[in-house]
């Protein structure tokens, strides 16, 4: 995750797109581990 996280920043030049990046990879992670669901999703929305 480190890696990636190194690779995207130093390919953006941005401190925001590894911050998102990070929030999606834990979104998506909180779906597969079953910590999150996707009619939770929807309500919040």
């Amino acid at each position: 995750m480190s890696l990636l996280m190194t690779v995207i920043l130093e390919y953006s030049g941005s401190l925001i797109a590894p911050a998102v990046m990070h929030f999606i990879w834990n979104g998506i992670g909180a779906l597969v581990l079953g910590g999150m669901s996707l009619q939770m999703i929807t309500r919040i929305c």
